[in-house]
């Protein structure tokens, strides 16, 4: 009979294996069902370092295609997935799977990469947001709404101000300054 922690270690080795069983085409419907953000992570949590780079070629690719005559919502998706996904490649996030080398040893993707990606996602979102300017413009209000909101609860003079001096007022400046910074403190600590 088993024990409850081999039982417990089954489970979660089984529900793990749930979650990385996916293919572009999962991801792709994620994003058209309004879940930019949840396909964003499930790339960065559950995919392999060897095969993070064709994922993300394929989805851009994909989304590129069909991007100039897409719909709104399909826009809105798009601009968001690749901007969620921008973050968090440029955050510590992508310790947690794709440069863990505990779980991947020494197949981790390494910095130039991860910055290579990011490049091409800026590079794509700065002609889909020339493209749709009014979606980028709705994803850099919410972006605004959340700093400011994590300003109010700081204690922070000028929450609004602040805010929209975080965000700016495009997207690929945005990430690309956020990424600049988290970049600029992971080679500080490394």
């Amino acid at each position: 009979m088993k024990g409850i922690t081999q039982r417990l270690k089954e489970q979660i080795a089984k529900e793990l294996q749930v979650e990385r069983s996916f293919s572009v085409d999962d991801l792709v419907r994620m994003v058209e069902a309004g879940e930019s953000e949840e396909s964003a992570n499930r790339l960065i949590y559950f995919s392999t370092p060897k095969d993070f780079p064709s994922y993300l070629g394929a989805l851009r690719k994909r989304f590129a295609a069909c991007f100039p005559e897409a719909d709104n919502g399909f826009r809105k998706g798009g601009i968001s997935f690749l901007s969620h996904l921008t973050l968090g490649l440029s955050s510590f996030l992508v310790h947690w799977n794709l440069k863990n080398a505990d779980l991947h040893g020494d197949k981790v993707l390494a910095d130039a990469q991860i910055e290579a990606e990011v490049g091409a996602n800026l590079a794509l979102l700065a002609e889909w947001e020339a493209l749709a300017i009014s979606m980028a413009g709705e994803l850099l209000e919410a972006w605004r709404e959340e700093a400011r909101a994590r300003f109010v609860a700081e204690g922070a003079k000028e929450p609004e101000a602040l805010a929209a001096g975080l965000v700016g007022s495009s997207v690929c400046d945005y990430l690309t300054w956020v990424s600049e910074i988290f970049f600029g403190l992971f080679s500080l600590q490394m």
